[in-house]
């Protein structure tokens, strides 16, 4: 996972990038209220617009058509597990879980947001094939005409280079589960399943299958820019349109508008925050004011145990951690 700060110019003008950004949310959005089927949201589109429309550079290392591949091969896992696997949540979770992890051992690559793919439909119980359409076709929307977003051929990477051996991948991707299923027995127990918020396993796979130095300030600021994209969705979904009666589409694009201009302000471009601020799209109204909270209490333990996990198997690197 690369926490991209340069400042690389964009074929096209940055406002009009965030401006198509804005309209695929605002669509997926839309198509989802004038149909009546939730299902349509995917808010891991917002993820894969910032990392691979609105940063610099992209933070994955997968080509296009492949990544169009991964994420509808995840769509179809997750809804797969979540409609036909006759087994418990925990076990569900866990197979989804070591699905997004397989994808991203054996594809050579590092498009994290396989594990959301697979993972969204487990925890919220999708039972539609509407789900698997919708990954489809926004994967390609958004990944196929990456690479004519920006000016350097080599803003969007087809090659990972810098890959884990697969048995330190292996070892660190099980460690992880093991906080996760920890976590969503916790969750459970408490009726709070966004303590494993998809985007959030999403942004700890990534910490945990990167070999270089991520600084500890650095994790603090994505936490940070987490909590605040929740605040963006929960707030601007609660004010603009259960409030205020505004179409949701209306309040998703602002509040996504909102963490663009953060995320751009501070150089920070981490894309699952942008799923964070569109997953408030699909949870219940009278969950909305505490959703910043949880995705806070999620993120930093979620955080802590990718940082523990590196701890655990720095000896399989030669790169150490740094603080």
């Amino acid at each position: 996972m690369k926490m991209n700060r340069s400042t690389k110019a964009h074929r096209l003008p940055k406002a009009a990038v965030f401006a198509l950004a804005l309209g695929v949310v605002a669509a997926m959005v839309a198509a989802a209220e004038i149909l009546g089927i939730e299902d349509i949201i995917f808010p891991e589109a917002a993820a894969l617009t910032i990392g691979f429309w609105t940063a610099p550079v992209c933070p994955w290392r997968v080509g296009t058509k492949q990544g169009v591949a991964m994420m509808v091969a995840a769509g179809l896992l997750g809804y797969g597990i979540s409609a036909w696997l006759p087994a418990p949540l925990m076990v569900k979770i866990a197979v989804g879980y070591a699905c997004g992890a397989a994808l991203i051992v054996v594809s050579h690559s590092s498009l994290y947001p396989v594990f959301s793919a697979v993972m969204l439909p487990v925890i919220l119980g999708v039972d539609t094939p509407v789900y698997c359409l919708a990954v489809a076709v926004l994967a390609a929307v958004i990944l196929l005409p990456a690479g004519a977003m920006h000016g350097d051929a080599d803003a969007v990477q087809t090659k990972r280079d810098d890959a884990l051996p697969v048995r330190a991948q292996v070892c660190r991707f099980g460690l992880l589960l093991v906080f996760v299923l920890v976590l969503a027995a916790l969750g459970r127990h408490l009726n709070r399943l966004m303590l494993i918020a998809p985007p959030l396993i999403v942004g700890a796979a990534g910490v945990v299958d990167n070999p270089k130095p991520i600084p500890l300030m650095t994790l603090v600021k994505i936490l940070i820019l987490c909590a605040a994209a929740a605040v963006f969705g929960s707030g601007c979904r609660l004010a603009l349109t259960e409030t205020m009666g505004f179409a949701a589409a209306v309040s998703a694009a602002a509040a996504f508008a909102l963490l663009l201009l953060l995320a751009w302000r501070w150089g920070l471009w981490f894309p699952p925050a942008g799923a964070v601020t569109l997953l408030a799209y699909l949870m219940p109204p009278a969950r909305l004011s505490a959703y910043a909270l949880w995705i806070l209490f999620g993120g930093a333990a979620l955080g802590a145990s990718a940082v523990a996990v590196r701890l655990l198997t720095k000896k399989q690197t030669d790169k150490p951690l740094r603080f």
